[in-house]
């Protein structure tokens, strides 16, 4: 099987605001800007996305449709992966079709650190909004979490500031 790959990222920076309940909060400006540096570095990383799964939660969805630009990638958003726990976040991504070749899983904290350590085989990662980890898959997509995968690459946010 040729490899594939899989970028687990958490949203981009998100509003503070007592007046908008979490769910709803919106991506900020700083939050958008870094989510087009990441998809572009995505993009000449490991090629466009072909497939995004995502938080339904404006901010995480928001961040999912910048990263993959004009990637014309299929975004999927799933009202069940906000605050979703590495299980979750496993059995949703176990449904990736099985021809993609380039996935991203938007989630939100602490779901998505939790599901990076689990597929590195550490407990290294605290994804802050906009980290991002990619893995080189090698395994098909609903054998996702049964051993450790490669990290090819981990990026954190002040290394995405344009």
């Amino acid at each position: 099987m040729k490899h594939q790959w899989l970028w687990i990222i958490r949203h981009g920076h998100a509003a503070n605001s007592l007046d908008v309940p979490d769910f709803e909060r919106p991506l900020t400006q700083q939050g958008q800007e870094q989510a087009r540096v990441v998809g572009r570095r995505i993009r000449s990383t490991t090629g466009a996305p072909e497939f995004v799964l995502t938080s339904s939660a404006p901010r995480a969805t928001a961040t999912a449709k910048l990263l993959a630009g004009e990637s014309h990638a299929v975004v999927e958003e799933q009202e069940h992966l906000y605050m979703a726990s590495v299980d979750t976040l496993l059995a949703a991504m176990w449904s990736i079709p099985s021809d993609i070749r380039s996935a991203i899983v938007v989630g939100h904290n602490p779901g998505v650190s939790h599901l990076a350590n689990l597929l590195a085989g550490q407990t290294e990662y605290r994804l802050p909004p906009l980290g991002a980890v990619c893995f080189e898959v090698t395994t098909p997509w609903e054998d996702l979490g049964s051993s450790p995968l490669h990290v090819s690459r981990f990026d954190k946010p002040s290394a995405n500031v344009p």
